[in-house]
């Protein structure tokens, strides 16, 4: 993966719960908006709806249940994930977009997760939650976050595993959206594409020196 969108549906993702892809998504509480693509036709959206449990979550995504429950100050309890594994270095960057109608104290929460070379653990981050952009007195539709678009770093070359999840907080009433799109790294070359570099540079330097060879 050096550039990823979901233009091809979610070819060489994993994912529980309810993940699929849309082009776009229009809601109208409170104040109306559309989410659509930032990359190609098609985005990745994950619903929080009553789901997997979190102990599930948590082991798809090679992390823990309390590790989950951490990142808000209810309790998390049911949503759907998406992984995927690539070969990358420097840094992956990625969009996203949080949107629902829950308020607080319901926190529902979107979060990325990556593991690799470098990586102590399951590295655990959270994007969004309700509690982040929703007024706690209007008692009302939190609508969303728009996007945004985040960078983690890789230590090293490798490989690794970048997991995405979102999940309802306290109760399980009410859906929350977290959509994901435009994920991009710098690709480290396969060894067998490495190798047949290094043959073709060494070819077109032998192939010189050869012609030079005096004649006997």
């Amino acid at each position: 993966m050096c550039h990823g969108n979901f233009s091809s549906d979610l070819t060489n993702w994993d994912k529980v719960g309810i993940v699929t892809t849309a082009a776009s998504y229009t809601y109208s509480d409170p104040q109306g908006g559309t989410i659509s693509p930032t990359a190609g036709t098609q985005v990745a959206e994950l619903r929080s709806s009553r789901n997997v449990r979190r102990n599930s979550l948590a082991s798809f995504l090679g992390t823990t249940s309390g590790t989950l429950n951490s990142l808000v100050s209810s309790t998390a309890l049911r949503g759907s994930a998406m992984r995927t594994t690539f070969t990358g270095s420097v840094s992956v960057t990625f969009d996203w977009n949080m949107w629902t109608r829950d308020y607080p104290p319901y926190d529902d929460f979107s979060f990325v997760t990556l593991s690799g070379p470098g990586i102590t653990d399951t590295q655990v981050t959270l994007l969004a939650n309700v509690d982040a952009f929703a007024d706690p007195s209007s008692n009302g539709p939190s609508n969303g976050t728009s996007w945004n678009s985040s960078t983690l770093n890789l230590p090293v070359d490798g490989v690794y595993t970048i997991g995405f999840g979102v999940m309802n907080a306290r109760d399980n009433a009410v859906t929350s959206y977290f959509y994901v799109d435009n994920l991009e790294t710098t690709c480290v070359p396969e060894p067998s594409t490495a190798l047949a570099a290094f043959f073709a540079i060494g070819l077109v330097c032998w192939l010189p020196y050869r012609r030079r060879r005096p004649q006997i």
